[in-house]
C-alpha cells in the first residue's frame, strides 16, 4: 500500500520500510534527528527553514525522520508512537502538522499501525483524520491518507501481511489512477484479508465472543507494557545509557554514550560506533538491537533500538544478559 501510493503520488537512506520506499521513488530525505530525552516534536520552524517539499517518516508517531522531496507535495508521518523512540506524537502537534499541510498544499499520508500500542495512561491515539475533521476541513479540502495493518496493534500477525489504507480528500481522476495501479498488482493473500477485515469489525460488546476477545487483547497490551517499563528501567540502571520513557509501539531506542577508546576502535573497524557495540553485543550474547546511526540521530550521538516483543517471562533473562554485556564492554574500553 506504501508503496503503491509512493509511486503513485511521486514524480520524480538507510534502515525503514518508508526509506526504502523513498529512495525507489528517487525522492530526497531530510532528516529531523530524534532526541532521547524528552518529548519528540516535530518543529514547523524546522521545516520551514527548508522549502523542499516535505514527507515526513516518523518511526511510532513510531521515530522519526523528516522527509523533503522535490516536487512531491507529500508528507509521510508514522503516527501514532515514534517506534524509533517509543512517544506518542502529541496532540497540539498533530494540530501544527495539519495546519502545515493545508497551508502548504501538501498530501498527508498518516501510518497509523501503532494506534493501539500506548502504554503511557496520560496518553491517547488521535487519528489525523479526526484532527483534520476537527479543524473544520471537509473531505476536499485536504488530502489524507491513512494506513492500518494486521501486522501491529495486539495482534501482530506479521506473516499475514494483510492491511489497508483509507484514501480522503483526492480528486476523482487522482482516485481513478491509484485505483488502476493496485488492479495491475495480485490481490494479497485471503488469510490477510479476513485478518485486515477482523481488525476492521472486531467483536461488539453484544457479542458472545466479545469478553473473552477483550480480555486477551488487554492481557497482551498489559504485558507489552510491562517488558517495555521493565527494558526501560534496566538500561536506565547502565553506566552511560539513558532510555526515553515508554509510551507506545513496541521499541526502545536508548541513547549509549560510549568511551573514547571504542569509538576509535570503531572507526579502525570501518564501522559507526553504535553499529560496533551493536556487533559486539550479537556476537557476545546473541540479542539483536539496530544501530541508531541507520535513522538518523543527532552528530555525536549513538542510539541502538531495542524491540520489546520477546515473550515477557524470558525478558529477566535478555537483560541479565545485556546487563553482563554492557558492564564487561565498558570495563574493556573506558578512558
Amino acid at each position: 500500500m506504501a508503496d503503491l501510493l509512493s509511486h503513485t503520488i511521486s514524480m520524480n537512506r538507510r534502515a525503514g520500510v518508508w526509506k526504502s520506499l523513498m529512495l525507489r521513488s528517487n525522492s530526497k530525505m531530510l532528516a529531523q534527528e530524534a532526541s532521547t530525552l524528552g518529548l519528540w516534536w516535530l518543529s514547523i520552524q524546522e521545516i520551514l527553514l527548508d522549502r523542499f517539499i516535505l514527507i515526513f517518516f516518523l518511526l511510532v508517531q513510531k521515530t522519526f525522520l523528516v522527509c523533503f522531496n522535490y516536487g512531491v507535495h507529500s508528507i509521510y508521518l508514522l503516527n501514532e508512537c515514534i517506534s524509533r523512540i517509543l512517544e506518542v506524537l502529541a496532540e497540539e502537534n498533530q494540530y501544527d502538522i495539519v495546519k502545515f499541510c493545508k497551508n502548504e498544499g501538501l498530501v498527508l499520508l498518516a501510518d497509523e499501525v501503532y494506534q493501539e500500542n500506548i502504554y503511557a495512561d496520560n496518553k491517547k491515539f488521535h487519528s489525523f483524520k479526526k484532527i483534520v475533521r476537527s479543524l473544520g476541513y471537509g473531505e476536499e479540502d485536504l488530502p489524507l491518507v491513512s494506513y492500518q495493518s494486521v501486522s501491529k496493534g495486539y495482534y501482530g500477525e506479521c506473516g499475514k501481511r494483510g492491511g489497508y489504507m483509507e484514501i480522503t480528500g483526492f480528486s476523482a481522476p487522482v482516485r481513478e489512477q491509484i485505483y488502476k495501479i493496485a488492479s495491475v498488482n495480485l490481490c494479497s493473500n485471503i488469510t490477510g484479508q479476513i485478518l485486515a477485515s477482523l481488525v476492521m469489525n472486531p467483536p461488539k460488546a453484544s457479542d458472545e465472543s466479545y469478553a473473552s476477545y477483550k480480555a486477551e487483547k488487554d492481557g497482551i497490551l498489559a504485558s507489552l507494557a510491562r517488558r517495555a517499563k521493565a527494558l526501560e528501567i534496566a538500561f536506565s540502571k547502565l553506566e552511560g545509557i539513558t532510555c526515553n520513557k515508554a509510551e507506545g509501539a513496541m521499541y526502545l531506542f536508548p541513547q549509549i554514550c560510549l568511551p573514547q577508546k571504542a569509538i576509535e576502535a570503531a572507526k579502525a573497524a570501518n564501522k559507526a560506533p553504535d553499529a560496533f557495540y551493536a556487533l559486539r553485543l550479537l556476537e557476545s550474547t546473541g540479542i539483536v538491537v539496530v544501530p541508531g546511526s541507520g535513522f538518523g540521530q543527532v552528530p555525536g550521538t549513538w542510539h541502538f533500538r531495542c524491540t520489546i516483543l520477546p515473550q515477557e517471562e524470558k525478558i529477566p533473562a535478555i537483560i541479565s544478559r545485556f546487563t553482563v554485556f554492557h558492564e564487561t564492554f565498558m570495563a574493556e574500553y573506558r578512558d
